[in-house]
């Protein structure tokens, strides 16, 4: 599929928070051609439509509109794999309408899976608990009232493509302390007897660990949100000259640390390697090895380099 026709089309949505797009787009261009096109693309009797929360929503649509799938904006606050996976979810929706055995929730998600989504189901499934539980919001208003949440930063590409890995997850954990949050926050995450009612009433059931991996999803999600808000104001020239070098060495650390996550030893050989026949393999390396120490010096001074 032509991921310039698909662009172009989306801009019938004009309802739809053009945030959504690149994801919406990227949806798409994994349906079946028949999908993506006859069923949602061209299919006039359908919009899509997005709102952020508010007490009521006016969507002044066009007669032949049959159809809506509505996005809450929300939802953009959330890694980008559940983003996907709420967009397709909805376009499955709209394809098995009221489905043949009543399970519709079963059923949209098996037609996931059919289309090539089942990475995204099971990482959705997977961490549902911990999204929605009461430890996420912990986490995140613990995250609000921090003014230093760097030594997260390295952890957030994996988290946002769910890709984090046992060691990694474990590396994530060890540097959040879920347990130590939650005392600061007045909030015992104690394993306790699920039979009675929990005294005090602050005592947390977490038999399972769900309320720590909230506390670290709810940190994660408010990181999320700080770096949008940010270039969002970015677009609006909104920032002051403090707000514009941090987001600045913000952004410079992702590049960074993007480039040492491809850094295996077998790629990081196979660099070196193609560096002596290309100049510009060479340059970008030692360019990239140049970021690592810049920010390292950062982070030893606790300030911006000189």
């Amino acid at each position: 599929m032509e991921k310039e026709s698909i662009s172009k089309k989306l801009a019938r949505f004009n309802w739809c928070d053009k945030r959504f797009y690149p994801y919406i787009e990227k949806v798409l261009m994994r349906l079946p051609e028949e999908v993506c096109f006859d069923r949602v693309l061209n299919d006039l009797n359908l919009d899509i439509v997005s709102f952020e929360k508010a007490v009521g929503v006016f969507y002044p649509l066009t007669n032949s509109i049959k159809k809506l799938i509505v996005l809450n904006g929300a939802v953009l606050k959330k890694p980008d794999f559940q983003i996907i996976h709420t967009i397709a979810h909805e376009i499955a929706h709209k394809i098995i309408e009221k489905g043949e055995s009543g399970l519709y929730e079963k059923e949209a998600e098996e037609l996931l899976v059919q289309w090539g989504f089942q990475e995204e189901v099971e990482k959705a499934d997977y961490t549902k608990t911990w999204l929605e539980g009461g430890g996420y919001k912990v986490g995140y208003e613990w995250a609000e009232k921090q003014k230093d949440l760097s030594e997260f930063e390295e952890f957030y590409d994996e988290w946002n493509e769910g890709e984090l890995d046992p060691e990694r997850w474990d590396e994530l954990f060890h540097i959040a302390d879920p347990l130590s949050i939650a005392a600061e926050m007045g909030v015992l995450g104690e394993p306790i007897d699920t039979s009675k009612i929990p005294e005090p009433e602050n005592a947390v059931v977490d038999l399972d660990g769900s309320h720590d991996r909230g506390i670290v999803h709810g940190i994660m999600k408010y990181l999320k949100e700080k770096k949008q808000r940010a270039l969002g104001r970015v677009d609006k020239a909104e920032l002051t000259q403090s707000e514009r070098d941090e987001l600045f060495w913000m952004i410079l650390r992702e590049v960074w640390q993007k480039s040492e996550r491809l850094h295996d030893n077998r790629i990081h050989q196979l660099t070196w390697e193609y560096s002596e026949k290309y100049p510009e393999i060479k340059a970008f390396t030692e360019a990239i090895m140049g970021i690592g120490e810049l920010l390292e010096e950062l982070d030893q001074k606790g300030g911006e380099p000189d």
